[in-house]
Parts: structure tokens; C-alpha cells; sequence
């Protein structure tokens, strides 16, 4: 349920045109490339630190994106810049 969550968010979110690329380029991330370096860092994880070593790397790396959603969420909206003539 979370992974449609997290689609339905990102084809929301895409440009016109662009919600099947979107959609394209996260099930490739999720399903592909995320599983091959998930498999590769969690077998690394878990022969050099054990399996309760390679859960508290997970829990570290988890509060971690928890705290700079919430940071990104609190910081105002970048403003869009007016482009300077002599650069057009």
C-alpha cells in the first residue's frame, strides 16, 4: 500500500506528458535498482555487523530521512528568479 502511496504521489506531482515516465522511472527504482543495492549493502551490512548491526544502520539511515522531510517541509518555497536580461 505504501509503494501506490508513494506512485500516485510522484504521478501526481510529474509534468504534463511526463506521468508515465514517472511511473516508469519509479518502478525501475524500486524494483530494480533498489533491490539489487539493497541485497548488495544488506549482505555487506549484515556479514560485517551482524543482523541487529545492519537494523540500527537502517534505523540510523531512516531518522535521518525523517528529519530532513520534516526540515524540507518547514522551509519556505524557493522563489522563482526573474532571468536578467543581458543572460537571455
Amino acid at each position: 500500500m505504501l509503494l501506490e502511496i508513494c506512485l500516485i504521489s510522484r504521478c501526481e506531482n510529474a509534468a504534463k506528458g511526463y506521468r508515465s515516465t514517472a511511473q516508469g522511472l519509479f518502478n525501475a527504482s524500486m524494483g530494480g535498482i533498489g533491490s539489487a543495492v539493497g541485497g548488495f549493502a544488506g549482505g555487506l551490512l549484515s556479514e560485517s555487523m551482524g543482523a541487529r548491526g545492519m537494523y540500527f544502520v537502517l534505523i540510523f539511515v531512516a531518522l535521518i530521512l525523517v528529519f530532513a522531510g520534516l526540515v524540507r517541509r518547514t522551509l519556505p518555497p524557493e522563489q522563482e528568479s526573474v532571468p536578467l536580461p543581458h543572460l537571455v
